[in-house]
């Protein structure tokens, strides 16, 4: 009996190919990903396979005289996580800000849905004032699930335009940031 994969390590999106080889079995079952509990047909069989996240395979071989086959019955397929998280729903709660907090609406929340399959290591709003140019950031935290939240006041800002996005970083390192928002200050006039 033999049991194999074409390639061990793959990166995150490719595929690999599982071979077994059996003879003088009554039965071969595959379970793993999307193969559950499947059967194999023997002599040779060969399978792709495209996990998203590190999996085990496990070939169970039935014998002729009944028993099961245990021993070098698993492959291991290691997945690399090349790609940062998923960021979606950056949005805020006000619909612009104002540059005096004596005339309110100067602090916004704003949201962010952030997953990944490794894990979710950092998130943070990275923003530009009005009229300035070095950017900031500020950590978002995560409010349950998959969301995260911040909120930014823009007591003492010019008026102009707040541009902002979400950069975020997953458990092995891979950063990915979200696309450009803009939103506006306008002046505060008593």
């Amino acid at each position: 009996m033999e049991f194999t994969a074409d390639d061990n390590s793959i990166d995150e999106g490719d595929c690999t190919t599982l071979r077994v080889h059996i003879e003088n079995v009554q039965a071969a079952y595959l379970s793993g990903a999307e193969y559950s509990n499947s059967p194999v047909a023997g002599p040779r069989w060969s399978g792709s396979t495209c996990p998203t996240s590190d999996i085990v395979y496990t070939l169970r071989v039935v014998k002729l005289d009944g028993s099961t086959e245990d021993r070098m019955t698993k492959v291991t397929v290691t997945v690399s996580d090349t790609k940062g998280p998923d960021i979606s729903g950056l949005e805020t709660n006000e619909p612009y800000l104002l540059d005096d907090c004596d005339c309110s609406l100067c602090e916004m929340e704003v949201y962010a849905e952030v997953t990944d399959p490794s894990g979710v290591a950092g998130v943070k709003l990275v923003y530009k004032r009005p009229k300035e140019t070095t950017w900031q950031s500020k950590p978002m935290i995560n409010i349950g699930g998959t969301s995260y939240r911040t909120t930014l006041n823009s007591d003492t800002w010019n008026w102009g335009t707040l541009e902002f996005y979400v950069l975020a970083y997953d458990n092995r390192g891979n950063p990915s940031e979200s696309s450009h928002l803009t939103m506006d200050v306008h002046a505060c006039v008593i």
